[in-house]
C-alpha cells in the first residue's frame, strides 16, 4: 500500500507526506466495536517531502528545476474497517493526529460516508446483483440474486405513515424491501422504534435478513455492509447474537455486489 498526503508549508509552498509497506490483516490501533477479522492496517515511516517546484511551476527541464528533498519524520498507522470507515494516525515528535478518513460515495447509497448510513436519507441502496459464499460450507455453490430498487416504508413517532425520512434512532420506524428479480427471495431492512409492535413490525428490530420460502437465510447489520461488500451470519441476527458480539472471526458468509 502507498499513502501520499499533498499539502502545503505554512508560506504555501508544496509539502508532500509519503509513506508505503504491507496491508496486514487485523487490527493495530484496535478501535472498540469493529470486527478483528474484517480489518487490515498500514504501520510505516512517514516522510516528508519538501523543496520541489510549487505548482504553477513553468519551468521545464533541463531549465534547473528544484529537486525534492525526503526526510523520515514518524510514523504512521491507517487502519481500514470493513464498513468502508478509515482512522489515520500520524505519529511525529511524540506528538499523535488522528483523523477519519471515509470511502467516496459513488452512487449506491450512503455507506462510506459514516458506519450506518442511508438510501435516500436512512437506509444504503443496496440494489444490484449479488454473489454470496460461505466460507463454513466452501462445497456448496455459491447463491446469487439481482435485487430490485428497494420499496421504502416508513412511519413518524406516532406511527403515522410519513414520506418525511428521517434517520434519528428514536425518530422514525423504517421498513425497505428489495426483491429478487431472480426468484422468490426477499431481502427485508429494518429499522423500528420501541412501539412498532403496532404496525406488524417487531419493535426494535435493526438489521437486514434475506428471506426464501418463509425462511430466514441470511442477516446482517450495518456495521458488517459497505459499498460493495455484505458480510452476513446464517439465520436471524436473534440467533446469532452472541457471535456478533464476540466471534473473532467474525460473519462466515461474504457477499459482493458484481453489477
Amino acid at each position: 500500500m502507498v499513502l501520499v498526503v499533498m499539502s502545503f508549508d505554512e508560506v504555501g509552498r508544496a509539502e508532500w507526506f509519503t509513506a508505503s509497506g504491507p496491508l496486514t490483516p487485523g487490527m493495530l490501533i484496535g478501535t472498540p466495536g469493529h470486527d478483528v477479522a474484517d480489518a487490515a492496517y498500514l504501520n510505516a515511516p512517514l516522510h516528508r517531502l519538501s523543496g520541489g517546484p510549487s505548482l504553477d511551476s513553468r519551468e521545464q527541464l533541463p531549465a534547473p528545476v528544484p529537486y525534492f528533498t525526503a526526510v523520515p519524520i514518524g510514523t504512521v498507522t491507517v487502519e481500514f474497517y470493513g464498513h468502508g470507515k478509515v482512522r489515520l494516525d500520524l505519529r511525529h515528535n511524540g506528538q499523535v493526529v488522528t483523523s477519519t478518513l471515509t470511502r467516496f460515495n459513488f452512487g449506491y447509497g450512503g455507506f462510506g460516508r459514516d458506519e450506518f448510513l442511508p438510501h435516500v436519507a436512512c437506509w444504503p441502496d443496496l440494489s444490484g446483483e449479488w454473489v454470496f459464499v460461505d466460507r463454513s460450507e466452501l462445497a456448496l455453490p455459491a447463491r446469487r440474486y439481482r435485487l430490485s430498487p428497494p420499496q421504502v416504508r416508513a412511519w413518524n413517532q406516532q406511527l403515522v405513515p410519513t414520506n418525511n425520512m428521517r434517520c434519528g434512532f428514536g425518530d422514525q420506524t423504517h421498513d425497505i424491501e428489495y426483491r429478487d428479480q431472480r426468484g422468490s427471495a426477499t431481502l427485508r431492512c429494518r429499522h423500528t422504534r420501541e412501539d412498532s409492535g403496532s404496525i406488524g413490525i417487531d419493535p426494535m428490530t435493526f438489521g437486514c435478513q434475506l428471506i426464501e420460502a418463509g425462511q430466514v437465510v441470511y442477516s446482517f447489520e450495518g456495521l458488517y455492509t459497505q459499498l460493495d461488500r455484505i458480510r452476513a451470519w446464517r439465520g436471524t441476527l436473534s440467533e446469532n447474537s452472541e457471535r456478533v458480539l464476540n466471534d473473532p472471526e467474525g460473519p462466515p458468509i461474504t457477499g459482493f455486489r458484481v453489477r
